[in-house]
């Protein structure tokens, strides 16, 4: 991929959930907020570059600490449903990220407004998930095993003329988080369901909407491996769609983790014909200009 291709250009950025409260850390506020100012530095050199970074995130840690805080208090105060923690921790990781870019660009000297969107996403009353929730989510409990939840895919973007206007705005956005909250259409309003939707797919989404023609995963691991956990293990550092799709196909990469990603990234890749990159936290920019992670292309 030639990189300088894409400058200049929106580019719609997913922050991982596990980036911002890598598993085994202490999931503190301070830990998270330090990763988040992390990535609010490489969100301002894409800036300085001449990107328009569109900003998505995920909440999975986050979510499990709010269901276990419920558990542990159902006997004190009422336990919130699902819906309504997705949507506290849009808010909480999106008011975190807005603070530290606008500081980033405020040291930089550039002046841009940075702004977050409580963003619900409508899924299907009917999706197969809400019979069968095969979505884990949180901490393992004593047993080692997972609380399961409904994860329907995501139809459309209720908030993106608000998304939309902000960006005609050259506001940097910070929207989906989590994946939205999921929303589904009754008697002509809409109501919030116990599911999360994923972060990945909705992010996909929200890229072919917005017209972007580049799309970054970014977690806490380099890129996609082949043989991932054996001694043949190997990061792939450039693909196309289609060599990538036989991989997933084949079952190279886990369900709860690779796969989400590697099918969003082709869901995008096929619907706009534009690029797509998998990568580190830690090297964000790299990622985005095509030298470090995963480069996909059709």
């Amino acid at each position: 991929m030639n990189a300088n291709n894409e400058s200049h250009q929106r580019v719609v950025v997913a922050l991982g959930g596990n980036a911002i409260a890598p598993s085994g850390g202490e999931y503190t506020a301070e830990e998270q907020t330090a990763n988040m100012a992390l990535a609010a530095k490489s969100v301002a050199d894409l800036i300085s570059a001449g990107y328009e970074p569109l900003i998505t995130h995920g909440n999975g840690p986050q979510v499990g600490n709010l269901l276990l805080k419920n558990e542990l208090s159902a006997n004190v105060v009422p336990a919130m449903p699902l819906d309504w923690c997705v949507a506290q921790t849009q808010a909480t990781i999106g008011f975190t990220l807005v603070t530290e870019i606008e500081l980033e660009l405020q040291r930089r000297a550039i002046s841009r407004a940075v702004a977050s969107i409580i963003t619900r996403v409508e899924v299907n009353p009917n999706d197969p998930s809400f019979k069968s929730p095969a979505k884990p989510i949180g901490r393992p409990r004593s047993d080692g095993t997972h609380r399961l939840v409904s994860s329907p895919s995501p139809l459309e973007i209720l908030d993106l003329s608000v998304i939309e206007s902000l960006l005609d705005l050259g506001v940097v956005v910070v929207a989906c988080g989590g994946g939205g909250i999921p929303m589904v259409k009754k008697a002509g309003t809409v109501t919030g369901v116990e599911a999360v939707i994923d972060k990945d797919l909705c992010t996909a989404l929200l890229a072919e909407r917005t017209g972007a023609r580049r799309m970054v995963i970014v977690t806490d691991v380099e890129g996609i491996k082949t043989n991932f956990g054996t001694k043949e293990e190997k990061l792939v550092k450039n693909i196309r769609s289609d060599e990538l799709r036989t991989l997933l196909e084949k079952g190279q990469f886990p369900a709860g983790s690779m796969a989400p990603k590697v099918q969003a990234v082709l869901q995008f890749v096929d619907a706009t014909g534009g690029t797509a990159a998998i990568g580190a936290l830690t090297h964000l920019t790299d990622v985005v200009n095509g030298r470090a992670g995963t480069q996909i292309t059709s």
